[in-house]
């Protein structure tokens, strides 16, 4: 390869430097539109003005409390004064998760030019405890609020519109539950569209399609700034996270889900407030929402197609989408024009059999350890937290080991003559260059059958790749430029999108993620590094691991947690109503490490353990001194009846808390034989019977029962004794000095945020002619 046949390394970079910066600027929602816009146009300053009348006053608002109940008022009153008739639906209704709730939806409908199948939005409108919920979900609600506003103004749409605002998703999705299970209206839904959010700020990502993606991707074309990749599918559906769109799905009613995930540190906590809520997300929120409406609202959804798609946006300007019967077969023709191109490079002779396996053997190594140096780098510590305060250096360190692995990779295998003769340096760019072609094309191959929806990702580099062998008939050294170009800017069209979200979505683990995907982007580019001479090359390799090293040395030394991304630290008052022993429980985000601050407040132990035998949060445990003791009463247990039925034994107890809690809880030991069980009349659903418990316990919690409690029944076999534990909680802790009074600026509370629970144990012997009595404490 002569001087003037060598690749132009500055072209293909500025040209991978400017994809780099578009994909920047399209990833980045839309400027909020002000609230003179078009009354037809959704409006981010309306909506936040609606948000505000909601939750402006910063009180979180779990199910069943008075707040939420405030917050569902101003929900009615919105609505009626938009020109809608509300209905508000109670049920009481248990979930999947075992958790239980009287749960309030509010229902609105907008006729359409035809009858049949409605199109659906929804969001939840409860918060958790710890968070006054501007994002999760207020965003979703003033959203809706706004498109309900929006979609009345001009012609009616085709299809009937219904907005469902549901309570109860916090607590297991039990509003939609219940929509799904007593809600006649929604056997007349066709589609659904579904709100949600794991942060504060950051673009509102289509990031789940049930129910047929072919058509659901095609109607989301027509958003003014899509972002969404089957990719975020495909790996949301191996998660065992859920939404209120897992219980549509289940129910047969296709439909998206959009979420807001930038921030995620703010994510059940006191920073979802609407001061911290980008009102730049909620606008790409609203856009979303109402071009996605409008579009399945024309749609036939009678009876939609329900084949798969693997589709994704183009610089947030289109979306491009194909089915996902054709990935393999594409990926087939990929890999065959890349092995017919590589058979007219050894037939020319210009590469070797040899070189090519070593520029395959290159291409391996040099992806796959960017994301094993990546991976060592996190678990030196250098980023402790999942989502840390200070991510930059971690992500930094994690994107320049990417960028070397593969170049060092080819440059250990395939070194330069000192001299640079042009035949060995030709042979050597080239094979480096087939061996990412034919690592690529057998990648996308592979993907295809393990994950078509991510098969995009290695198709379209291999095809760019393929596409060059065939067209310079395997002699890819004439036309280094372009030979380079093709495939790395092919893979940075479809790899950039996703890496930029990959940290938000997936915190620190991202790190090795990311550096597998530049390692894979730049792989084409390696043969640059096979022509450099011998100083150059370790000049390059040492600048490279001593950027790394910076990195990791920067990240390490900054402090993990800010005010702005603050550590979460839960601290629960428990009382043992059976003993009296009463003790903080402190569960910070990180198991192995407590803040001095808050552990000299107490007594903790050296190390986090699991405070309840059901436990899934470890907690740092320290007994509460004496002049504390509250001597709180513990929850009452009455058992109403007690028969035998054959070879099991029926039993309903009647739970109650004495000191008015929201919350009820029984938990039941792994040697219970618990046949079934209900609340209120109401089946507990038996799958995922033992979910978010540990060592095998059974766990039940019903929420806002109030003073006159609930009924329990369980259904008993066995010859043992049955122990149970049945708790309360109430929000708040005792008067007097306590842990969460030392939490500093960075650390916060989350989820069920502070609280006081009580305990007490219960045993059933296994008796038909046990007494009807009220057990004592």
């Amino acid at each position: 390869m002569g001087a003037a046949a060598r690749p132009r390394a500055w072209v293909v970079a500025l040209a991978l430097g400017v994809l780099l910066a578009a994909v920047w600027v399209s990833a980045r929602p839309p400027a909020p539109v002000a609230e003179d816009a078009p009354a037809a146009d959704f409006s981010a300053m309306r909506a936040r003005a609606v948000l505000e009348r909601l939750v402006g006053n910063g009180v979180p608002h779990p199910t069943g409390s008075e707040a939420n109940a405030r917050v569902r008022e101003a929900i009615v009153a919105e609505l009626t004064q938009l020109g809608y008739a509300p209905e508000v639906t109670a049920r009481f209704v248990c979930g999947k998760f075992r958790s239980c709730a009287t749960v309030r939806n509010v229902v609105a409908r907008l006729e359409g030019r035809e009858t049949g199948k409605a199109v659906m939005l929804a969001s939840h409108y409860d918060s958790e405890d710890a968070a006054p919920g501007a994002a999760d979900d207020g965003a979703g609600v003033a959203a809706m609020l706004e498109i309900a506003r929006a979609v009345r103004v001009g012609p009616a749409p085709r299809r009937p519109v219904l907005f469902l605002f549901d309570e109860g998703e916090e607590d297991g999705l039990l509003g939609a539950q219940a929509f799904v299970d007593h809600d006649a209206r929604a056997r007349d839904v066709g589609a659904v569209v579904n709100f949600e959010a794991r942060g504060t700020s950051g673009a509102s990502l289509l990031f789940e399609m049930r129910g047929g993606s072919g058509w659901l991707a095609d109607s989301y074309r027509r958003a003014r700034r899509p972002r969404t990749s089957s990719l975020f599918a495909a790996i949301y559906e191996l998660l065992p996270n859920d939404t209120d769109l897992t219980v549509f799905a289940a129910k047969g009613i296709p439909g998206v889900n959009f979420g807001i995930i930038g921030e995620p540190t703010r994510y059940h906590t006191p920073l979802d407030d609407l001061a911290h809520l980008d009102v730049a997300s909620l606008q790409h929120h609203g856009d979303n929402g109402l071009s996605m409406l409008r579009a399945l609202a024309e749609a036939d959804l009678e009876a939609p197609p329900a084949s798969a798609a693997v589709f994704f946006d183009v610089l947030g300007t289109y979306v491009i989408a194909w089915p996902q019967r054709w990935a393999l077969p594409l990926s087939g023709v990929v890999a065959l024009a890349t092995a017919l191109g590589a058979g007219l490079a050894l037939r020319k002779g210009s590469v070797r059999k040899g070189d090519l396996g070593r520029g395959a053997l290159a291409w391996v190594a040099g992806v796959l350890g960017a994301p094993l140096a990546a991976g060592a780098l996190a678990m030196c510590g250098v980023a402790p937290r999942l989502w840390d305060a200070h991510p930059a250096p971690f992500l930094v360190g994690s994107v320049v080991l990417g960028m070397a692995s593969p170049f060092v990779a080819a440059r250990a295998l395939f070194r330069a003559a000192e001299d640079g003769a042009p035949s060995a340096e030709g042979a050597q760019t080239a094979s480096s260059w087939w061996g990412a072609a034919m690592g690529a094309s057998a990648l996308a191959v592979a993907v295809s059958v393990a994950l078509p929806g991510a098969s995009y990702l290695f198709a379209l580099p291999a095809a760019a790749a393929a596409c060059v062998a065939l067209a310079t008939r395997g002699a890819i050294h004439r036309w280094p430029t372009t030979a380079i170009a093709a495939p790395v800017l092919a893979a940075g069209l479809a790899w950039f999108p996703v890496l930029l979200v990959l940290y938000d979505a997936l915190g620190t683990p991202a790190g090795a993620a990311i550096a597998c995907g530049v390692a894979f982007v730049l792989a084409p580019a390696a043969m640059l590094a096979a022509g450099l001479a011998q100083p150059t090359a370790r000049i390059a390799a040492a600048g490279a691991l001593g950027a790394s090293v910076a990195a990791a040395v920067v990240a390490a030394v900054l402090p993990h947690e800010s005010p702005a991304a603050p550590e979460s630290v839960l601290v629960t008052w428990h009382e043992d109503g059976d003993t009296g022993r009463a003790r903080w429980l402190v569960a910070p985000e990180s198991d192995d490490r407590l803040a001095s601050a808050i552990r000299s407040a107490a007594p903790f132990g050296p190390r986090a353990e699991n405070p309840f035998p059901w436990s899934t949060r470890r907690a740092f445990v320290a007994d509460a001194p004496a002049q504390m003791q509250t001597h709180l009463p513990p929850p009452a247990v009455t058992i109403v009846d007690r028969h035998l039925e054959g070879h099991r034994q029926r039993v309903s107890l009647h739970i109650a808390s004495a000191r008015g809690a929201r919350e009820l809880a029984l938990y039941a030991a792994p040697s219970a034989s618990i046949a079934s069980m209900s609340v209120q009349g109401t089946t507990v659903p038996t799958r995922d019977a033992r979910a978010r418990t540990a060592e095998g316990w059974l766990a039940l919690t019903v929420q806002g029962s109030g003073p006159e409690g609930a009924t329990v029944e369980l259904v008993l076999e066995g010859d043992a004794d049955t122990r149970l534990i049945v708790a309360d909680r109430t929000p708040g802790l005792p008067a007097g000095n306590s842990p969460a009074q030392a939490r500093t600026a960075s650390e916060v509370t989350v989820d069920d945020a502070d609280s006081t629970f009580v305990t007490r144990n219960v045993i059933l012997p296994r008796t038909a002619r046990a007494q009807l009595e009220e057990l004592e404490p």
